[in-house]
């Protein structure tokens, strides 16, 4: 299986494990508005809400160490001699800068459900939090789709290359100009994506007090969410 199946096989299976969350999670929902149960809709919008801000938060971070790392990997090579330059390990450890990003939309059940009920969240303070936490999660998205862009037409240029006899090939990308617009690019989204982070982690920690949702239903969510994950986790490596 080529990498770019089992890319997209991944693909596939976050998308259906987004889906799948989407629907456990809101799970409920019409049943409560049968009954014109409030709270119990306040509850789950919300508990699902924060669950779903909750990964975007993850894979955010995520992303944001593998922007760390391509810092520190320029770093340790910029204090290399010739000959750890000409390494088989430096090489491919600096190949690794080109990985890419990855970040998956997940189904948008759970926003769309807090946007058409969130009228049961009748504090104004805390839907805009969320609302905010949201805006930031698309921002990060649009900026980190952006980057993998410039990252593959480098990937593409560097990562085949044979590499056997030539010297100090780490020297050779380096003193490419097509490779410092990567390096702009990544410091960019580096920056941008620490201050998205601080914010949303700040208003997602904010929204969780604001909202006092009883522990056991994040829990009980949450282990819902980590078992369907790893089932469909453990589906694509059968798939490898």
């Amino acid at each position: 299986m080529t990498d770019e199946t089992k890319s997209w096989l991944k693909d596939v299976a976050n998308g259906a494990l987004g889906t799948i969350i989407g629907i456990l999670l809101t799970f409920g929902f019409d049943k409560a508005v049968e009954v014109h149960d409030a709270h119990e809709n306040y509850v789950k919008i919300t508990a699902a809400t924060i669950i779903n801000l909750e990964r975007y938060v993850d894979q955010i971070s995520a992303c944001k160490n593998q922007l760390d790392y391509i810092q520190e990997t320029l770093e340790s090579v910029s204090e290399m001699d010739d000959e750890t330059l000409e390494d088989s390990t430096s090489i491919y450890n600096f190949y690794d800068i080109f990985a890419e990003l990855s970040f998956v939309q997940y189904d948008r059940w759970i926003e769309e459900n807090f946007i058409t009920k969130g009228e049961f969240i009748d504090n104004t303070d805390l839907r805009l939090k969320i609302g905010q936490v949201y805006s930031y999660k698309d921002l990060s998205k649009v900026e980190i789709e952006a980057f993998n862009k410039i990252r593959l037409v480098q990937y593409e240029k560097y990562f085949d290359k044979d590499c056997e006899g030539v010297k100090n090939p780490i020297i050779e990308i380096m003193q490419d100009k097509s490779f410092n617009k990567f390096l702009l690019a990544a410091y960019s989204l580096q920056a941008n994506i620490d201050s998205y982070l601080k914010i949303m982690t700040s208003e997602l920690d904010e929204i969780k007090k604001i909202a006092d949702i009883p522990e056991e239903e994040m829990k009980s969510l949450r282990e819902s969410a980590t078992k369907l994950e790893n089932v469909v986790n453990k589906s694509y490596e059968t798939e490898e």
